[in-house]
């Protein structure tokens, strides 16, 4: 979170997913957290900008190529398996229930 200035406990922040670019792989964390986005320090060679957005305003920003997809596909496919979900045993079995 150091990229953002956000000072955060570890125990609240959760490894989503990673992926490789040409020279180097890259971690992708989620943090569930109220920042104000004011707040926000970015590192100048890490971040080139900040603003909240809708998944799917997300979406259209990576169809429209005005964002990349890389980091936004695994979060998506972190939200759409895993987010507000929880497990449960059935029949000794792991099933995620939403």
């Amino acid at each position: 979170m150091e990229q953002l200035g956000i000072d955060a406990d570890k125990k609240d922040i959760r490894f989503i997913g990673s992926y490789a670019r040409i020279n180097d792989f890259v971690e992708v964390y989620l943090l569930k957290s109220n920042v104000d986005i004011k707040d926000l320090k970015l590192q100048e060679n890490e971040v080139q900008a900040a603003k909240w957005v809708s998944i799917d305003d997300f979406e259209q920003l990576v169809k429209d190529e005005k964002a990349s997809g890389t980091g936004f596909n695994v979060f998506k496919d972190y939200y759409n398996n895993f987010y507000n979900r929880y497990l449960v045993f059935e029949n000794g079995k792991p099933v995620f229930k939403n």
